[in-house]
């Protein structure tokens, strides 16, 4: 599906380190082969490596949209060897934000004047925090805070909504000159960007932020057969497997969520519920049925 939409540039996120991230990269990028459909999408991968698809890919791209170049990099969060399963991960190397960030923007601002992108994006999967800017921090706040030279960063793995301009938490951040965006989770909302470029001298005249609801878009919009009939065939496949009822309860089960200065997260990133809980005990049920 990624492929089809068309996507110039993305980066990985915690999740893909559990399980099948060769799989993905390889489906992504085109090294995979076969019959894979749509265009291949660049992976940006600045700060991690140890394995030979993750060493493969490149730091930074850069795009040229109406004579301007956009030079776009991506970070994914060192906690990622914390939360995903390590049995995945031996080997790797995740550097933090800040110090591979300063280094590529670095990198970029010395290609010749002919290639060098007056515009820098950083697509990356760390989440925010209100205040939360010091070096320490592997957070897109520290990032903005720490290193300058970063036009846009856009944002992910915390599912916070910031988009539009204001003074909210909901809306896009400002640090260090640096906007911050993040279009939440579970295609809720689609975000754009709106720069104005001066194409003479490079400088970015104005940006602005908003988000489009993704619902109302696709009611709005014909359905793609090709895509439809494909993205169909995925369905009945993982409903076949996983929408067999294999248990009830009496409760909701709550991830919950919590709000920060306006930023809403869910809560089960920050504390426990009864569905952590269910998920921690049979979890540990299983491991002690082989141990």
């Amino acid at each position: 599906a990624m492929r089809w939409a068309g996507y110039d540039a993305v980066t990985l996120w915690n999740h893909e380190f559990n399980r099948f991230r060769k799989s993905t990269i390889e489906r992504l990028t085109g090294a995979a082969g076969g019959s894979l459909k749509g265009n291949a999408v660049t992976i940006v991968n600045a700060n991690v490596s140890g394995s030979s698809e993750l060493d493969k890919l490149p730091a930074y791209t850069i795009i040229e949209r109406d004579g301007v170049r956009i030079g776009v990099f991506g970070l994914t969060t060192t906690s990622t060897m914390g939360t995903a399963n390590p049995a995945h991960n031996k080997g790797l190397t995740f550097e933090h934000g800040i110090t591979v960030a300063k280094r590529t923007v670095a990198e970029m601002k010395a290609l010749p004047a002919n290639k060098r992108p007056p515009i820098i994006v950083a697509l990356v999967h760390m989440g925010f925090e209100p205040g939360m800017t010091e070096p320490e921090y592997d957070l897109s706040g520290a990032v903005a805070a720490q290193v300058d030279g970063i036009d846009l960063i856009i944002d992910g793995h915390a599912h916070q909504v910031m988009l539009g301009e204001g003074s909210a938490g909901n809306n896009a951040q400002m640090v260090n000159g640096t906007k911050i965006v993040s279009a939440g989770s579970s295609l809720a909302y689609i975000g754009r960007v709106d720069m104005i470029v001066d194409t003479n001298s490079g400088e970015l005249l104005s940006m602005t932020s908003s988000g489009i609801s993704a619902a109302e878009q696709a009611a709005s919009l014909p359905s793609d057969k090709e895509v439809a009939a494909y993205l169909k065939t995925v369905v009945d496949e993982v409903n076949g497997r996983l929408g067999q009822v294999f248990a009830r309860s009496s409760v909701t089960l709550n991830g919950g969520n919590y709000s920060n200065v306006d930023v809403s997260a869910q809560i089960c990133r920050r504390g426990e519920t009864n569905l952590v809980a269910l998920i921690a005990d049979a979890k540990k049920y299983a491991a002690e049925q082989v141990l």
